[in-house]
């Protein structure tokens, strides 16, 4: 079920594989994030990829196997961005996130800096 031995296991048999390249594809652009429209959903099984959607990269998870997710929405205010994380250990705002105030699984993140910086969250 893998390529080689060592190479990583079943993440990288040749059925995820595929699966990694047909739904990754469009998400490969020069650009360090690209805008998504409030909701959006970021999810990977393997943060080793450094997928990225709207700003937000999932770089640890909690439990090994399972798929982590950063769910992000409007808040109560137009100022407010919720972002819900699900088996997320550490993950990194940039960009569009940054342009307003940060609610983290409840709790309200302060970020110095301008909204062009990155911020890494644990």
């Amino acid at each position: 079920d893998t390529k080689a031995d060592n190479d990583g296991g079943t993440v990288f048999d040749p059925q995820m594989r595929r699966f990694i390249e047909d739904n990754t594809r469009p998400l490969q652009t020069p650009a360090r994030w690209s805008p998504a429209p409030l909701p959006f959903e970021g999810s990977t099984f393997n943060p080793a990829l450094k997928i990225q959607k709207g700003g937000v990269m999932v770089l640890a998870m909690r439990h090994a196997g399972r798929r982590a997710r950063v769910r992000v929405e409007q808040g109560a205010t137009l100022s407010e961005i919720l972002l819900t994380t699900e088996n997320v250990a550490v993950f990194r705002v940039s960009g569009p996130v940054l342009a307003n105030s940060l609610k983290v699984d409840g709790v309200s993140i302060d970020l110095p800096g301008a909204a062009s910086a990155e911020h890494t969250l644990c």
